[in-house]
């Protein structure tokens, strides 16, 4: 039987010694990479302590030296094509946030939005991360398992999604209402809306972390919650969900050309709930560029 070119592959790398396991053929991969020794950054995380220690003894004439964190670095700008990873995994989670919204109902469950949901994200490609739904006062507390709530007429649904796509990170959030919105539902999305909205005007190459951090609450404050507070108002996201640069007071951290933020301004109060939205943008030199198309003002489902 003749062999396809990646069979033919498989089989001879799994039938090479040097590949018996993964700690050989990283072994035999840095001598090809760097012959006669040299500096090497590892991705230290997700192996264990000893693995890394056995790959020193094995490579005696090399430097190892940890390389997660460099790794992350490079990865804050993103290429033109990652970019268009990023919005195609948004894409993703915006048709799954659409198709739920339409199941919504008068007695629809917690459970069975998130299942909608999640069967969207599938049936395009995508496989679930975390899904958090949630109905009404029940958003407050929403990184827990959905419950049986029903929704009634007039309740607002809390979305906060993420989903991976082709290995890149989506993380959304917006809010849907069965019917007309409870008045301050809609001022406190509005002012979250405009907190998001001066994130995406003002962010430029150059500004920190914790600047964009400042203003972006401040324009929450100034635009109807004046107690708004927050450790962090959004993230780099790639290949990973909390890719740099974090959006927190603390960041020193500056936004380069290229750089893709996810920003979000979310407000929780116990017997409220919560108005959250979140979008992801690249950063230009002119100008930021969303990578959303999902309308950002509050849903309404009449």
């Amino acid at each position: 039987m003749t062999l396809n070119h990646e069979d033919a592959l498989l089989r001879a790398v799994s039938d090479d010694p040097r590949f018996g396991d993964a700690l050989s053929a990283l072994t035999h991969a840095v001598q090809q990479a760097c012959p006669g020794g040299g500096r090497v950054a590892v991705d230290e995380e997700g192996v264990p302590a000893e693995f890394l220690d056995e790959l020193g003894k094995r490579l005696p004439g090399w430097q190892l030296v940890p390389g997660a964190g460099h790794l992350r670095h490079v990865r804050q700008v993103k290429t033109d094509r990652e970019t268009e990873l990023v919005a195609a995994a948004a894409r993703v989670a915006e048709n799954a946030i659409r198709a739920t919204v339409a199941v919504m109902r008068e007695g629809v469950t917690e459970r069975e939005l998130v299942r909608e949901f999640n069967r969207s994200v599938v049936s395009q490609g995508g496989t679930p991360r975390f899904t958090l739904i949630r109905i009404g006062a029940n958003a407050v507390a929403g990184q827990r398992l959905p419950t049986t709530t029903a929704l009634r007429r007039g309740q607002a649904v809390w979305f906060d999604v993420g989903a991976v796509v082709d290995g890149y990170w989506c993380d959304i959030a917006r809010v849907a209402t069965l019917g007309e919105p409870d008045r301050r539902v809609a001022r406190l999305y509005e002012a979250v809306l405009a907190g998001e909205q001066a994130a995406l005007d003002h962010a430029r190459p150059g500004i920190t972390g914790q600047e964009l951090f400042e203003l972006t609450v401040g324009a929450v404050q100034d635009a109807g919650i004046p107690h708004y507070r927050r450790s962090h108002v959004g993230h780099g996201i790639g290949v990973e969900v909390y890719d740099p640069v974090l959006i927190r007071p603390d960041s020193t951290d500056a936004l380069r050309a290229g750089t893709v933020v996810n920003i979000e301004t979310p407000y929780y109060e116990f017997g409220f709930g919560c108005v959250h939205v979140e979008d992801p943008f690249v950063v230009g030199p002119d100008g930021n560029r969303l990578l959303t198309t999902l309308p950002r003002e509050l849903i309404v489902v009449r």
